[in-house]
C-alpha cells in the first residue's frame, strides 16, 4: 500500500509493475519492522537534529528488556511530516552523504526505490528543503554498469557508464536519473551510525514529482531481489544486512495536523 493519499493522487505504484500481492507476501510488510519503529505523524515538529534520521534499532535477545525498548520506539521513532487531505503524503527527513544533506523523502509502500534530485538536475523542481544530492562529493560513487549489485537492475547505459533508472508512477508522474552510493546517517538511542546506501540521483522529474514539496521518495517495499527489474539494495536491505535489524516494521498515522 502507498501512503500517498488517494484523495489527492492516485497510488504511486511503479508502471512496470503491478502492486505488491498478499498472495506474494503472506505477512504483509505493514509488520516487516517492529523492532524499528516509524512513527508518522501529520505535520509534527521535531527537535532532533537535522544532521541525523532519527530511527531506533535494538540487538536481538534482550527479552523482558527488548519489550521496553520496542516501547520506547514508539515515541522516539521517526517521525515524518505530511497530510493526508491536503499534500496525500508523509514524508521523512533522511540524512545522507558525507555533508550531512537533508532531505525530504515520501514514504511510498508500493515501491522500492529511493531516489532524490542530482546537483546537476537543471529540470527538477523547486522542493521544500531545496537540498540537491552531489554525486561528485566525498564518499559519494556513482553505480557503473559493469560493476553493479547483483540486485541492481540498470535501465540504460551510457558511453560513461552510469547505470540508469527511469520509473514512470501510476498516476502519471515520473522520474529519471543514475544510481550512486553513499552513507546513510542514523541517531538513535544506543549512538549515532552510518551505513552504505544506493539511490537515485534524479536528472528529470515529470509531474507531481516535479511540483510537489518533498524532494524524492522513499520505497519501503519489497526490493524483489530476485526480480530483472529491481534497484536494490534498498535502505530497508541496507538496515537489516548492515544493522542485523528484523526484517520487520510498523507504521502509526493520523489524519490530524
Amino acid at each position: 500500500h502507498s501512503l500517498r493519499s488517494q484523495s489527492t493522487a492516485t497510488r504511486r505504484y511503479p508502471s512496470r509493475r503491478l502492486p505488491p500481492s498478499p498472495a506474494r507476501r503472506p505477512q504483509g510488510w505493514w509488520y516487516h519492522m517492529s523492532m524499528a519503529f516509524t512513527t508518522l505523524a501529520g505535520a509534527v515538529s521535531t527537535n532532533h537534529s537535522a544532521s541525523f534520521t532519527r530511527l531506533s534499532f535494538h540487538p536481538h535477545g534482550q527479552g523482558p528488556e527488548r519489550v521496553g525498548r520496542r516501547l520506547t520506539a514508539v515515541s522516539d521513532g521517526w517521525r515524518l511530516n505530511g497530510n493526508l487531505k491536503t499534500l496525500g503524503y508523509f514524508a521523512a527527513n533522511v540524512c545522507l552523504g558525507a555533508e550531512h544533506k537533508t532531505f525530504s523523502l515520501i514514504v511510498d509502500t508500493g515501491s522500492s526505490l529511493a531516489a532524490m534530485p542530482c546537483s546537476d538536475c537543471s529540470g527538477c523542481g523547486h522542493h521544500k528543503t531545496g537540498a540537491r544530492f552531489d554525486p561528485s562529493g566525498p564518499g559519494a560513487t556513482i553505480v557503473d554498469c559493469h560493476h553493479r549489485p547483483t540486485t541492481m537492475y540498470c535501465s540504460g547505459c551510457g558511453t560513461d557508464n552510469k547505470c540508469g533508472y527511469s520509473v514512470s508512477y501510476t498516476e502519471g508522474s515520473s522520474i529519471g536519473g543514475y544510481m550512486v552510493q553513499d552513507k546513510l546517517h542514523l541517531s538513535s538511542d544506543q549512538g549515532e551510525t552510518a551505513i552504505d546506501a544506493t539511490f537515485g540521483c534524479q536528472t528529470r522529474e515529470t509531474g507531481l514529482f516535479h511540483s510537489q514539496q518533498a524532494d524524492g521518495i522513499v520505497g519501503f517495499s519489497n526490493s524483489g531481489r530476485t526480480a530483472s527489474w529491481a534497484y536494490g539494495p534498498t535502505f530497508m536491505d541496507r538496515l537489516v544486512s548492515d544493522l542485523h535489524a528484523p526484517n520487520v516494521f510498523s507504521i502509526c498515522l493520523s489524519e490530524e495536523v
